[in-house]
This record gives C-alpha cells, structure tokens and sequence, in this order.
C-alpha cells in the first residue's frame, strides 16, 4: 500500500467507480444525514486508518471504496488534515469486488443503525443486489430481512419493530 497526502489527492481527478454509485448514494442520502456531526469526524478520522482502493485509468482515479474520503477532498480544509496521509492502493477493473465496498457500508449502518432509518436502508439495498452479487455475497439468490439483521447485528423482531423513519 502507497500512502498519499490529503493535499495531493485533492490535485488528483477522483470518482466514485460507477459499480458502487448505488451504495455511494445510500450513505450520502441514508445514513450521513442521521449522523451527528462528532460521528462524521469519527467517520473521517477512520479514512486514515483504512486503506482505499482505486482504478487509475490515465488521469481520472476511480474510488472503490472508503466513503467520507469523498467528503474531504473537494473542501477547502486545514493544514493539519491536508497533511494527513492515507493509505491507498491501485486496483483493476477485474480485480473489483463488490463486497469491498458493501462490507465497509453494512460496518458503518451496523455502528448507527439506533440513528438510521434500516427498513428504508435494507430496501435500498434490495434493490441494488441482483442475483448475481447475492450469489457472491451469500451463496443466495436474494437478500432476505434475516441476513440484513445479522450483518448489522439486531434480531428480526427489533427490525419489524423500528418505525419507517429513523428515530
């Protein structure tokens, strides 16, 4: 793993690698609206301790992972944070695997889930995993409301039982 400065990448031209938009949106829209801001700084303090991948095609670097890193390259930020270096490393298009990714967001719904919305979010989710991921995911062609509990860690009944906004 290389590491790179906070600073350097925000020279760099960085996107979300298309594959992953739809959990990309999932965070911007579901889940870092309903986190205060300390649990933002925490998720951002995270990104130096997690390495992120990316798919260098000439000068556009697409992002496979590691959402609040998003968040601080396009903003203006202090000295301290532009320093910061964080861990990266260089993909192929055939090395990408979407439990990347989707692990990293179940860890991040597991650790709010008291704060989220979960019945909006497993919803979304449904939507995004076609069969073909469910198999590589789960050995299944679905994605049932038991296996979303056991991933963020509640019991069916605490998910039936949470009302349709978060709380």
């Amino acid at each position: 793993m290389d590491r790179i400065s906070i600073a350097k990448l925000q020279k760099n031209t960085v996107t979300i690698h298309p594959d992953i938009v739809s959990l990309f949106d999932i965070y911007v829209n579901h889940i870092r609206p309903s986190m205060s801001s300390h649990n933002i700084e925490m998720e951002q303090n995270r990104v130096f301790f997690r390495p992120t991948l990316f798919i260098k095609e000439k000068t556009v670097w697409s992002m496979v992972n590691n959402f609040e890193l998003h968040f601080l390259k396009p903003f203006k930020i202090d000295q301290k944070t532009a320093r910061k270096d964080v861990s990266i490393g260089s993909i192929s298009e055939d090395q990408l695997v979407f439990g990347i990714p989707f692990y990293e967001l179940v860890d991040i719904i597991a650790r709010y889930k008291k704060n989220l919305d979960i019945k909006l979010i497993y919803s979304c989710l449904n939507e995004i995993l076609t069969a073909s991921i469910n198999q590589d995911l789960f050995n299944k062609n679905t994605f049932p409301i038991t296996t979303f509990c056991q991933l963020i860690n509640i019991n069916e009944q605490t998910y039936h039982r949470r009302p349709e906004s978060a709380l």
